[in-house]
């Protein structure tokens, strides 16, 4: 199976990112916040917050397909509002010129907005490497809304993390479970921390577009994987959630949070940010990812976290981990957490259609955010979280994670199935049995 392409330093501009308008750093403000999860209110959450965008957006995302979030921005964009995008590769259109159903011609929709909107419209692809502002991914879905306003998800603008759901059917769990992935999002209204977002988000901007040569369009192909369609049926197989969780306003009100943003100085405030996190669990420890990609790591950032999650699971009497199903190397990556020391069978559970991206503890403190548990994802690509010390928000979040760990599998070793991992493509044609797909569209699906 194909691994990250690592590269070990990049080209991103940490010397100029210092002062007070890139500073990560604990916030104690007053702020309104709307908690809220996918895939019930993926879309209808960032639908209101896109209509109520009244000048600005500025908004930094690794995939953006889906044709009615196009559809919903182009609008806004007629009413005359500024947008500048910062995009991952993965944006582009297909190397095949194939647009799945449901999705959006990137190229065609890009230059038309170009042409009737030259003064409002920018958009940038990301380089990525070892001359690039990334080494794999430019990973954050960050969107700044005029002067005050955050929206901040594990969730791309796709279909899987925004699903469309009939009216009729967004109170029904058996129907909203279906629909896509479990995403953890917030929006928020303070402006300290649209500032900060802003702000790097448009350096990311400036040094693609005058230093680094990011273009509109790239000429790579992308990497294709043939994906076992068991794996692809058991998102569908998976066991439907029990209760919808309508959104919870929070606020006006003080609430004490920590921004994070990978590479800055190459994950160490990201990691020690963590860590500490981690370590501070004196009862329990809840964690949801797609993955720890952990098989053949041995040192770096990654170890430091994962060393400190087996610790504190041999501690507390609650460390619960919820993995996506399957997935790249899914089996090689439980056996070196065993190996590692956790008790994976007792302590993890897999989610065929888990996209979250956070940590409980003590219900009292959460972390949200993109960030992938990988040892490009929390050192050198571009990813945000917050950390909320914020009991009310942990509840709301603990209570999601609970719910999903009713419904998950336990993970027993005699039953993973290593033949079921995916595999580079090869030919023109998937053998009998797989799928075929690029790797980004696999790990994000």
């Amino acid at each position: 199976m194909a691994a990250e392409a690592t590269a070990s330093s990049i080209a991103y501009n940490d010397a100029d990112r210092r002062g007070e308008a890139f500073r990560f750093k604990w916030l104690n403000e007053e702020m309104t916040l709307t908690l809220h999860v996918g895939p019930e209110r993926s879309w209808t959450q960032l639908a209101a917050f896109l209509a109520g965008t009244r000048e600005r957006l500025v908004s930094s995302i690794y995939e953006f397909h889906a044709a009615h979030i196009a559809g919903a921005v182009s609008g806004k964009l007629d009413e005359g509002i500024d947008l500048k995008l910062v995009a991952a590769r993965q944006t582009r259109n297909p190397a095949s010129g194939k647009i799945a159903e449901g999705d959006f011609d990137r190229r065609k929709t890009f230059a038309d907005w170009e042409r009737r909107h030259p003064d409002n419209f920018e958009n940038i692809y990301v380089p990525i490497g070892r001359r690039g502002l990334v080494a794999n991914s430019y990973h954050i879905k960050v969107s700044v809304r005029d002067e005050q306003d955050v929206w901040l998800s594990s969730g791309n603008w796709k279909r899987a993390s925004q699903p469309l759901i009939d009216d009729a059917d967004l109170d029904d769990p058996r129907a909203t479970s279906r629909a896509g992935n479990r995403e953890w999002h917030v929006s928020l209204s303070n402006r300290k921390l649209a500032d900060l977002f802003r702000n790097h988000i448009l350096e990311d901007l400036r040094v693609c577009r005058d230093e680094l040569g990011g273009l509109l369009e790239a000429v790579e192909d992308p990497v294709m994987v043939d994906v076992p369609a068991v794996l692809e049926e058991a998102v569908v197989l998976e066991a439907v959630a029990e209760r919808v969780f309508e959104p919870l306003d929070i606020g006006p009100r003080r609430v004490r949070v920590k921004p994070l943003l990978t590479p800055d100085r190459q994950g160490k405030v990201f990691t020690e940010a963590v860590l500490a996190l981690i370590e501070s669990a004196e009862e329990q420890l809840l964690f949801q990812n797609q993955y720890i990609s952990f098989a053949g790591v041995t040192s770096g950032n990654l170890k430091v976290l994962v060393d400190a999650i087996t610790r504190k699971s041999r501690v507390l009497e609650d460390c619960r981990l919820i993995l996506r199903s399957g997935g790249d190397g899914f089996l090689d990556d439980m056996r070196a957490l065993k190996r590692n020391g956790l008790d994976v069978e007792r302590c993890v559970k897999r989610l065929a259609n888990t996209h979250t991206k956070g940590i409980v503890v003590d219900g009292h403190r959460v972390l949200i955010g993109s960030h992938n548990w990988s040892s490009d994802g929390v050192t050198l690509n571009r990813d945000a979280s917050l950390i909320f010390d914020d009991r009310e928000v942990a509840a709301y979040f603990l209570e999601v994670f609970e719910a999903d760990w009713m419904r998950a599998n336990a993970v027993k070793f005699e039953a993973l199935q290593p033949e079921a991992a995916p595999r580079l493509a090869k030919g023109d044609a998937p053998p009998p049995g797989f799928v075929r797909m690029s790797l980004a569209e696999y790990l994000e699906r």
